[in-house]
């Protein structure tokens, strides 16, 4: 079998070409498809040429989820800072959701490029600003970005919530007094407006102990 020919690839390899095709990888197949080799394939070269650009797949995984995250807005400084905290982070939520793959990285393996980064630092500085303490400033982010990600996981959104609906019935009758007595809550709303609603009561607690 005819290996790609390397010659002339300068004249078209960039980090930027390998990180789209990863990213149009994990799309259509699964971010357990992306691979070296697979994607010197696609881009018509050698590994070695992939090489002189990313250290490893896993900071190609890395570069794909940090670029993804150039496409949040950033918060806004001009509005109060829970409301710019709660815009950010379900801005991030929905675009977390729209690429699962991209879910899927920030869940498995450490992302603190440069967009990452630049999302921190003004997050941070809101609370800073705000005269919180650094350490909670930090707690803060770092609990709502958690607890965004795990709202964006595949299994966690919409489908899961039509489940409940779809269940409802059975789960009303189940025998756990608990659970049958809170069943119509699981299918109320829906998903989005969860999220949202649990996001808000997140953010209102550190809101509550806010330096005044």
């Amino acid at each position: 079998m005819t290996q790609p020919a390397e010659h002339g690839y300068r004249n078209f390899l960039s980090l930027d070409a390998i990180i789209a095709e990863a990213r149009a990888v994990a799309d259509t197949e699964g971010l357990e498809a992306v691979s070296m080799r697979v994607l010197a394939k696609r881009l018509s070269c050698t590994p070695r040429a992939l090489y002189r650009h990313v250290t490893d797949k896993d900071e190609v995984l890395e570069l794909l989820a940090d670029r993804a995250l150039a496409d949040v807005p950033a918060p806004r400084a001009e509005v109060p800072w829970p409301t710019a905290l709660a815009e950010f982070f379900t801005a991030m939520r929905a675009r977390l959701v729209a690429s699962p793959s991209v879910a899927q990285i920030v869940a498995q393996q450490p992302v603190a490029g440069p967009e990452f980064r630049r999302h921190a630092e003004r997050l941070v500085g809101l609370l800073l600003d705000a005269g919180f303490q650094p350490d909670v400033a930090v707690e803060a982010v770092v609990a709502l970005a958690q607890f965004t990600l795990g709202a964006s996981m595949p299994g966690t959104g919409q489908r899961l919530h039509d489940t409940y609906r779809a269940r409802q019935p059975d789960l009303a009758s189940d025998a756990r007094p608990a659970l049958s007595h809170v069943t119509r809550h699981f299918a109320a709303g829906d998903a989005d407006a969860r999220f949202g609603a649990a996001l808000r009561r997140l953010i209102r607690a550190y809101e509550e102990t806010a330096p005044s």
